[in-house]
């Protein structure tokens, strides 16, 4: 799991084989930063391949979706999930931009490559 913050107004994720509680909570601690700043923000999540998946971690990351949906609704203008994963396309390119708004209430979309995801990202920004 890496976390970067590409510019002041862009988090780029790339999950790992493994997803913890604790990698969701280093997350949400820069995404929490962002919300205070009361600024908009885009997150590029990079999911190469599959990983592990770990309900705990999940369960968690929901429940805090859930709780600051409103606020992500207002500051955060787009998530690009970006993913080489031929299955992972099939099962979620069609539904993509539905879970991503259902999950963190902005816009969403999935990419095979990080340069069209932070193109589109920086589109978003531009008509916010």
């Amino acid at each position: 799991m890496k976390i970067e913050q590409m510019s002041d107004k862009l988090i780029k994720y790339e999950v790992g084989t493994s997803v913890t509680v604790d990698h969701m909570r280093e997350l949400v601690k820069i995404l929490e930063e962002k919300l205070k700043q009361q600024q908009t923000f885009g997150i590029i999540i990079i999911r190469n391949g599959d990983h592990q998946k770990n309900p705990e971690a999940t369960k968690w990351f929901n429940g805090w979706l859930k709780k600051n949906k409103p606020l992500l609704k207002q500051y955060c203008v787009g998530v690009a999930m970006v993913t080489n994963s031929d299955k992972l396309l099939k099962l979620y390119k069609p539904l993509a931009g539905i879970m991503i708004s259902k999950m963190f209430g902005c816009s969403g979309e999935m990419f095979t490559n990080e340069s069209d995801a932070i193109t589109w990202m920086l589109g978003k920004m531009r008509n916010r």
